[in-house]
């Protein structure tokens, strides 16, 4: 609302001095007496919106309101429950990981304000956590004293599933006003960045409505933004859900199980990792640390039968011919043999299910579909790596083959070249990282590709509009004039390109972009009254001081961003304010006689907003894509592909406005590939 009234004021004080353009005086006068009350009514809703801050039980109560809808599309997208969910069961792991159950019930008896939650509901002892399926809200929220959880297990066995379940469980159970669970992917940690403060970005990237300024101060501590972001930190009132702790470089893992000891030494929270890389982290020979104060539990092999239920599910039922094709498979379902073992875990049953599984109408596409009898076949497979590796190779030509039900727009062999070139990027440019933000693909471009794209595009755009713009203002169109546009565009273009480079800096950083505008009302008023006349350099400076303000207005606290909508808001963000200056100092500089003063205004707008292109996401993922599509012949509607990766295929998951490949070792298998 607030951005439409300062549009509607900006585009009314222009349309005021069009139409009584030969009264030019008593319309000044109009127009400067009408300013205040606008002025007290744009202040009026902006104060009311944001001076005082939101406040933080709100602010609480609606982010919980955007994560349940979050996760509920996640887990509808992963088909966690197509047909059921798979009965993962868990048991604690060996006493060298945690901490004595004495330890915990003392910590819990101890800690500052009490204990979490009712004495006589927590386990006896570890064997009390054991458990499967739904259980797992139960245990976190009654049965472990303190309310701290590391979930173990090995490559594939559902963890990050169990974690998604766990934070609909709590979401469920929260009432007003209390904690929220929040995920982090905790693979992306900067180790330079203090740990609150990265999870503060994390949600301010994810969550762009908590960016607005809270209604009590945040804590005093260096550098703390004083919103709401901060402020649920400080608070305790985010539950840190930090899946991914395994992806972290080996040499950061007791760092950070350090960093959480410090940011939250009695808090809730969740740590998900494989089994072998936590006992590496807390048996390090260099530091002996361990997450305190937490229970573990680790997810155990999925049972024979539940698994072949599983398989037979998913085929159509039990009684169908195409359950029948897994007859010879479910035999060895539990034992020590190859196909057996890669089975035992839900990535393992997910792949083969896509791999092997036909759907309604593939008998129109030929009978090309593979029989899982092939994966008993102990010449072809002796060891489970290689089932394991088998099943990786053939998952991606699997879902994009016609046969599928959503029939893909993209080639199996463009899927897997796009696929291969993205998994490369996060292993060489993001040391093995899984998440990627679109506009950090031009990191892996040339180097001089971004700064020579947009020294050319600076170089045309100066070039034309500066020959468009003294022929309108003197009538002629000679080519001197088109001469010295070429030149002026060449000169600009090479600075702007001597200067350019793509930001690492997440974000839609082009919303705040025009707030400058504030302060440049001033000097652009004096400099066009100078060079046109006074009332110019009223609506000059007006107009660059209401939309300035326009992209202050932040989205409300229960939306997210995605990567589409990411990308979507700073394109539409830097299009519109591009055109708002547009039009307030092409107006501004219509009503002055001189040419010259014209053309500068025209090129003062057209500099300002081509070197603002660098700073936006959107900028530079257009550039990214161009490279690759003609480099590599990626798909050109490149977010229209990774969309269909992550919505059909299951290739790709979501991590706020980030795309991950749906497990770390298919990243990893893809990056070995060859382009």
């Amino acid at each position: 609302m607030g951005f439409s009234y300062l549009l509607l004021i900006s585009l009314g004080v222009a349309a005021s001095f069009f139409l009584t353009r030969h009264q030019i005086t008593e319309t000044v006068v109009t127009v400067l007496l009408s300013l205040p009350a606008a002025y007290i009514a744009w202040a009026a809703f902006h104060a009311d919106r944001n001076a005082e801050g939101v406040e933080i039980s709100k602010a609480v109560d609606e982010l919980s309101v955007a994560i349940a809808k979050q996760w509920e599309d996640e887990i509808e997208v992963r088909r966690v429950n197509d047909p059921y969910p798979l009965p993962v069961a868990w048991t604690a792991p060996s006493e060298d990981l945690v901490e004595s159950w004495t330890s915990l019930q003392n910590v819990a008896r101890n800690r500052p304000g009490g204990p979490l939650g009712t004495e006589s509901l927590w386990a006896q002892d570890v064997d009390g956590l054991n458990g499967s399926g739904r259980e797992i809200g139960q245990i976190f929220t009654d049965k472990i004293p303190t309310r701290r959880l590391v979930i173990l297990g090995a490559a594939g066995a559902g963890k990050s599933v169990l974690l998604a379940r766990l934070l609909q469980e709590l979401i469920a159970r929260r009432e007003e006003g209390t904690p929220v669970p929040v995920v982090f992917s905790l693979a992306s940690w900067d180790p330079s960045l203090g740990l609150k403060s990265w999870l503060a970005e994390q949600l301010r990237l994810t969550y762009p409505g908590l960016r607005a300024l809270s209604s009590e101060p945040v804590a005093a501590i260096s550098n703390a933004r004083n919103d709401l972001a901060q402020a649920l930190l400080d608070r305790n009132l985010i539950t840190p859900m930090l899946d991914g702790f395994d992806e972290l470089p080996g040499i950061l893992q007791p760092t950070a199980l350090d960093a959480l000891n410090q940011a939250f030494p009695t808090q809730p929270m969740v740590l998900v990792s494989r089994t072998t890389h936590y006992r590496r982290a807390v048996n390090s020979p260099h530091t002996v640390v361990r997450l305190n104060g937490a229970a573990a539990i680790e997810l155990q092999p999925l049972d024979s039968g539940p698994a072949a239920d599983y398989l037979r599910q998913v085929a159509g039922g039990p009684q169908t011919l195409a359950a029948g094709r897994w007859d010879n498979v479910v035999t060895q379902l539990g034992t020590s043999t190859p196909v057996g073992q890669a089975l035992s875990t839900p990535l393992g049953l997910f792949l083969a299910r896509m791999i092997y599984n036909p759907h309604p109408g593939a008998e129109l596409f030929g009978n090309s579909i593979p029989h899982p009898n092939e994966l008993c076949d102990l010449a072809s497979f002796p060891r489970r790596d290689a089932i394991d590796l088998h099943l990786f190779q053939a998952f991606i030509p699997a879902v994009y083959t016609q046969r599928q039900p959503n029939r893909p727009r993209w080639s199996e062999q463009k899927a897997q070249r796009t696929f291969i070139l993205l998994a490369k990027f996060l292993e060489e440019q993001r040391q093995g990282r899984p998440d990627f933000a679109l506009w950090g693909l031009t990191r892996s471009i040339p180097s001089f590709i971004y700064p020579i794209t947009f020294g050319l595009t600076v170089f045309v755009w100066v070039a034309v509009s500066t020959g468009v713009a003294y022929g309108v203002a003197s009538g002629k169109y000679t080519s001197s004039i088109y001469g010295f546009g070429f030149g002026l565009g060449l000169i600009v273009g090479a600075i702007a390109a001597g200067r350019t480079e793509a930001s690492s800096i997440p974000g839609v950083r082009i919303l705040w972009f025009p707030t400058p505008g504030i302060l440049l009302a001033i000097p652009v008023g004096i400099l066009v009254g100078m060079r046109v006349n006074f009332p110019a350099s009223l609506i000059t400076g007006a107009a660059f001081a209401l939309v300035g303000g326009l992209a202050k207005e932040l989205p409300p606290i229960n939306s997210m961003v995605d990567p589409p909508s990411l990308l979507s808001l700073d394109r539409r963000a830097y299009l519109f304010s591009m055109l708002a200056f547009g039009f307030a100092c092409g107006s501004a500089s219509g009503i002055g006689a001189k040419a010259d003063a014209k053309l500068a205004t025209v090129l003062f707008v057209i500099l300002l907003y081509m070197t603002g292109i660098p700073e936006t996401a959107w900028g530079q993922y257009v550039v990214a894509r161009t490279y690759f599509s003609v480099r590599y012949r990626t798909p050109w509607r490149l977010m229209a592909f990774l969309q269909d990766g992550f919505a059909y295929r299951g290739v790709l998951r979501k991590v706020g406005p980030m795309y991950q490949f749906r497990h770390i070792d298919l990243q990893r298998h893809l990056a070995k590939q060859q382009l």
